[in-house]
């Protein structure tokens, strides 16, 4: 009986440790895993709190069979008052060894990679997310998924 407790005491420390609450997650499906060049995921954040900082995260979910090491992308992040910057990110999807560093599942593997941390909002409003592929060919095969996550940092 203490033994079954105890471990019930533990499945809900463990389930509310992984529970975290994002500020911000969505994600947006890739058409039958194929990223088309021209395909861009778009995510629109509504930011009120500006006196905190956020840690912005680039979630992809690919196939086993995906060809590549890594990912390239190109961010566009627009504020409320329309200025906007590009950068570019390179998501690793293995380790030295060519083996996948994400979380599988059945054959799709599902990784976060850092886009930004501790980032301050200058001001408060909705602020535009708009990701693309950035390898150098019109479709990207077997990438599945693409996500977009904030946090806010304490």
């Amino acid at each position: 009986m203490k033994k079954a407790i105890f471990f019930a005491i533990l499945l809900i420390i463990t389930t509310i440790s992984c529970n975290k609450n994002h500020y911000f997650e969505d994600s947006v499906e890739i058409p039958q895993g194929n990223w088309d060049l021209n395909q861009i995921v778009k995510f629109t954040v509504n930011i009120d709190d500006i006196s905190t900082p956020y840690s912005l995260f680039v979630n992809i979910v690919h196939g086993d069979n995906y060809p590549y090491r890594n990912l390239w992308i190109f961010i566009k992040s627009t504020a409320p008052n329309g200025n906007y910057q590009f950068d570019t990110l390179n998501c690793i999807l293995t380790d030295d060894d060519y083996k996948w560093i994400g979380k599988k599942q059945n054959n799709l593997l599902h990784i976060t990679n850092t886009f930004a941390d501790s980032v301050e909002f200058s001001e408060p409003g909705n602020y535009t997310f708009e990701i693309q592929q950035a390898l150098r060919q019109d479709i990207v095969p077997s990438i599945n998924k693409i996500g977009f996550t904030i946090d806010k940092l304490n």
